[in-house]
């Protein structure tokens, strides 16, 4: 059974930069020595920077993100459709608006985002859908077999298609 419970208008890509602030024993936090708190307070710095000055981005970017892919681009990652990024990073891109920023945590560490732009708007709809197996009861399993052995037996002598019309 599947039955629609939300509807929205929803983006189908958005066009972001980030910059990516790790801290020591993550993956992309290699030779530092930062740790998860001195990382967020960097990230929230960075992200009152670039909200009083945007043109500062590409600069912060260069100079502290984690992300070697696009450090040197400052920090732009082009489009990207919904399925493209990690859930909390997905998110804040697809919920909020062109031009928001903000900071959202990944088990990539802290990523300051700027939204820069979001096309192709449309309705999209979320479904819920409830799976179950359904096991026939024995009587039905005999019933059907009764059924299908009469059926058998009566066109062995008979026109198929004449019986078949008088079950139906």
């Amino acid at each position: 059974m599947t039955k629609v419970v939300a509807e929205r208008q929803m983006v189908d890509s958005v066009k972001a930069s980030h910059i990516l602030v790790a801290w020591k024993g993550l993956s992309t936090g290699a030779g530092l020595e930062r740790t998860k708190e001195d990382a967020k307070k960097l990230a929230d710095s960075i992200l009152g920077a670039v909200k009083a000055d945007k043109s500062k981005f590409k600069d912060l970017a260069a100079q502290y993100s984690a992300d070697t892919s696009n450090k040197d681009k400052g920090g732009d990652l082009d489009y990207f459709t919904y399925n493209r990024m990690v859930p909390a990073f997905r998110d804040y891109c697809f919920d909020n608006k062109t031009g928001d920023m903000g900071v959202v945590e990944t088990s990539f560490g802290y990523h300051v985002i700027a939204i820069e732009d979001q096309k192709n708007e449309q309705k999209v709809q979320k479904v819920a859908t409830i799976a179950r197996k359904i096991e026939p009861s024995e009587k039905t399993i005999n019933d059907i077999f009764t059924e299908t052995t009469k059926f058998q037996i009566a066109t062995k002598d008979a026109d198929f298609e004449e019986v078949s019309k008088k079950i139906m």
